[in-house]
């Protein structure tokens, strides 16, 4: 092959000869084919599209086997002659290479898009702690501004085109779930007002407040009744006005049942009810199932022996009467015939403390006294005196 020569002899093996000769050609084919476009993007967003060392540059160059080249900067205060050359970044490749990285190259440039969300919804789409705002942003490569101090209910979104729509999107179906639960929030604070007597109140709460929790979880609604002292025959029921009314009609057809009971009140020894309620209440509880009865225990009543035996039937309530005063009568019987043998302990009142005297103390004797110390008040020569032991040793 000479240097003015335009013809390129190759040699070797048939099938060689041939792939490269389809490769030259594919070659001369892309360089005759070659272009340089030029593509109009703001210099401001050149700096985003270059992130990360421009990898996703790289990656549409080695995609679309082209070469995109970007301006260089200008220094800071210094003057273009041609302020729209910094805009234009330039694409080399074969012609339908180009276009299709030019396409790609422009969807990547960021935009700016707004969307309007009220006001009140912006804390639920900012997140604890900008916890939600965050992962949008990451989730979809783009920057969310959200007006500080309730300032706008407009929200500025800027990234890749597609990215933007993406995350536009999902706002939108934040904003769709934001209305929905505001809804939902409205319809729980339907409120009903019923006047139930106070004196069933209790009926209402039932045992450690079972009645009372049961039909709330049953309907799905909040049950307020008047506390302690307070004397107030209403009780409020919040919740969706079907759940609410419901559980209206549950509380007043339970209230009608225990009108339409037939109800006694019995004087039974006070001393008598911890035996007839029992061990958690196991006596009180099998009484009221064997005779199909409610037994209360008012307790405000002036009189603490009084209870009140109510039921469905009048016989039964009377037979569960007859069965009590039996057992009371035997309880009666039962406590007179222990009390002799159960000794009264009278306490004494506490005696005066006496001060105590000591006579005859070592310190209390006259060490000069011939009497208490013989031996001290004579003149006569001592004599050493064995001990209990014996003699003295010496050593």
């Amino acid at each position: 092959m000479g240097t003015d020569s335009t013809t390129v002899h190759i040699k070797g093996s048939k099938q060689c000869v041939e792939s490269a000769k389809a490769r030259i050609e594919e070659i001369v084919e892309d360089i005759e084919k070659q272009v340089n476009i030029q593509v109009e993007i703001p210099a401001q967003f050149h700096r985003a599209l270059l992130v990360n060392r421009g990898q996703r540059i790289h990656d549409l160059q080695s995609k679309h086997g082209v070469l995109i080249r970007f301006p260089d900067r200008r220094p800071e205060g210094a003057e273009d002659a041609d302020p729209h050359a910094a805009d234009l970044v330039t694409i080399s490749g074969r012609d339908t290479k180009c276009e299709a990285a030019k396409i790609e190259l422009l969807s990547m440039v960021p935009v700016t898009r707004t969307i309007n969300v009220p006001i009140e919804m912006h804390r639920g789409l900012i997140g604890r702690g900008g916890e939600t705002v965050r992962k949008l942003m990451q989730d979809y490569d783009v920057n969310i501004s959200i007006p500080k101090n309730n300032e706008s209910e407009e929200i500025t979104v800027t990234g890749p085109s597609d990215n933007v729509e993406e995350a536009l999107e999902k706002i939108r179906e934040k904003v769709a779930e934001f209305e929905a639960q505001a809804e939902d929030r409205r319809l729980r604070s339907f409120q009903l007002v019923i006047d139930v007597p106070a004196e069933y109140h209790q009926r209402v709460i039932g045992p450690k407040g079972a009645t009372v929790n049961a039909l709330r979880a049953k309907h799905d609604v909040q049950i307020s009744l008047p506390r302690g002292d307070e004397k107030c025959d209403q009780i409020t029921i919040q919740g969706y006005e079907a759940a609410a009314r419901a559980c209206a009609a549950e509380i007043d057809e339970m209230i009608e049942e225990i009108r339409s009971m037939f109800t006694q009140e019995v004087s039974i020894d006070a001393g008598f009810h911890p035996r007839m309620i029992g061990v958690r209440g196991k006596n009180l509880k099998k009484l009221m199932e064997d005779f199909g009865v409610e037994i209360r225990f008012p307790r405000d009543a002036a009189d603490p022996n009084l209870v009140i035996i109510a039921g469905k039937s009048e016989d039964a309530v009377y037979d569960c009467i007859d069965h009590l005063r039996i057992e009371e009568e035997e309880f009666l019987v039962d406590r007179v015939d222990r009390s002799p043998y159960i000794s009264t302990r009278v306490q004494e009142p506490p005696k005066p403390n006496k001060p105590i005297q000591v006579t005859n103390a070592p310190w209390q004797l006259d060490i000069g006294s011939a009497e208490h110390f013989p031996d001290m008040g004579s003149s006569a020569p001592t004599h050493a005196v064995g001990g209990a032991w014996g003699s003295a040793r010496r050593w």
